[in-house]
């Protein structure tokens, strides 16, 4: 099975750290458990850790504390606090300490895993910009608007032609997407059946 993402749980309850490591493994997670604030600080600012699931009463580091000091080096890094303490003073405070989410123990792993998935979507990083469009043997470059030297779009009744000069910036993408088999050395039409 291949991983997921790599989760940090840090919990000082054995059964509950279990249950919750052993659900996200099921899962498909690669995870790394701490028992105390003390070791789950350094197993959270690790390199390539993808979300810390931090209980907030734990030995040797208080959790808040233990997030505090993660914002500081990993501000982007998501951390779900899982705490027994569930008034609305103590959700608000963690959450505003930077926590992207909190769950009251008791809690279903169903519930969780609903929460962890949700939280990773929200903070996965974003796909890059196309930059290229490959053809054949072209390629265009969008953000310069230069072509490999098979053609060039402009936009004079949709007409491609082959040079590998910089291509008009109001020529649309589509025109290319929608053209007809493209030729070195003779004009190509576009195809304007939309």
């Amino acid at each position: 099975m291949v991983s997921k993402a790599r989760i940090v749980v840090v919990e000082d309850e054995p059964a509950i750290r279990r249950g919750v490591s052993d659900a996200l493994r099921i899962t498909g997670y690669d995870v790394a458990e701490a028992a105390d604030g003390h070791s789950g600080l350094i197993a959270a600012t690790q390199p390539h850790v993808d979300l810390i699931l931090l209980d907030i009463l734990l030995p040797r580091r208080d959790g808040l504390d233990v997030l505090c000091e993660v914002r500081k080096c990993h501000p982007a890094r998501p951390v779900i606090l899982l705490t027994a303490r569930g008034t609305e003073e103590d959700r608000v405070k963690g959450l505003k300490l930077g926590a992207d989410d909190y769950v009251v123990k008791p809690f279903s792993a169903r519930e969780l895993l609903a929460r962890v998935e949700a939280v990773l979507r929200r903070t996965a990083p974003k796909p890059a910009d196309v930059v290229t469009v490959h053809f054949g043997k072209g390629m265009i470059d969008l953000p310069r608007r230069e072509d490999s030297g098979l053609v060039q779009v402009e936009r004079v009744r949709t007409r491609i032609q082959p040079t590998g000069t910089p291509m008009n910036a109001a020529a649309p993408a589509a025109s290319v997407a929608n053209s007809s088999v493209l030729a070195r050395g003779r004009p190509a039409v576009a195809n304007n059946s939309a």
